[in-house]
């Protein structure tokens, strides 16, 4: 998408906000899901972002239908192997109003230069602070992050670990994120994506009652700072919800 060129970086700073505000508040209406996004090890020293990642459940359950979880995050790359980013974390379930959960802290550490090896590969180590009102254990999520390019198409595995702090019943599960794209172009780029919790280690859910998501997404860039990742989940297991919409837009400064 190819914009005026009478329309400069303010304009674009200004276009993107406002974006960005609106679909905030037409998020925000009535419509739980984890955050869906697969994390690249590569880290760019020096960029700036602000991302809004947004889930949308649709389930024949009432109780789950249209709730949503929105995530605002601001992450800076600090060198070329490290970036670090703050979330805030807000709920919608059906009947109730939007109501803040959680801040999260979020680091990404690349571990070679990229392309170096085979496969590029990478740490992603978050702590997660419920709100105070949710009762909860704080948690400490971390993720093994692989990426390999094929061809014309790029495939990313994230191995997940998520172990709840302090005296809690709740044990340490498993988790996996997994995608891939195919870069047409930057504009248009699709991908398959996958996302699924087997339960806690040692005593893995059965198949049945594990939650797993597998649906086509498209990523690419509105123009040159502004990206999109937008797709629809099925669910493939009776644990698993009917569809997730995810809907995450990505401005860089």
């Amino acid at each position: 998408m190819h914009l005026p060129t009478a329309c400069n970086r303010p304009c674009l700073h200004l276009m993107a906000t406002i974006i960005l505000t609106l679909s905030m508040v037409f998020f925000c209406l009535p419509q739980q899901g984890w955050a869906t996004k697969v994390y690249s090890p590569i880290v760019s020293g020096g960029e700036l972002e602000l991302e809004f990642q947004n889930d949308f459940i649709l389930d024949a359950d009432p109780v789950k239908n249209g709730t949503s979880k929105h995530q605002l995050e601001l992450a800076y790359a600090v060198t070329d192997r490290w970036q670090m980013g703050l979330y805030g974390v807000f709920e919608k379930k059906p009947g109730q109003s939007l109501s803040y959960t959680q801040t999260k802290w979020a680091n990404v550490f690349q571990v070679f230069e990229q392309g170096e090896h085979w496969v590029d590969t990478g740490l992603y180590l978050e702590y997660i602070k419920p709100a105070a009102a949710q009762q909860k254990p704080d948690v400490l999520e971390c993720k093994l992050l692989l990426e390999t390019p094929v061809g014309a198409s790029v495939h990313t595995l994230n191995i997940i670990v998520v172990k709840p702090l302090g005296q809690t019943t709740q044990g340490t599960t498993w988790e996996y994120a997994w995608r891939s794209l195919w870069k047409i172009n930057p504009d248009f780029q699709p991908a398959i994506e996958a996302y699924g919790a087997m339960g806690r280690i040692g005593t893995i859910s059965t198949p049945s009652g594990q939650n797993h998501l597998l649906g086509p997404v498209i990523r690419g860039k509105m123009f040159d700072d502004f990206k999109y990742d937008v797709g629809y989940l099925f669910g493939l297991t009776k644990g698993s919800v009917n569809g997730l919409i995810k809907l995450n837009f990505d401005y860089e400064f």
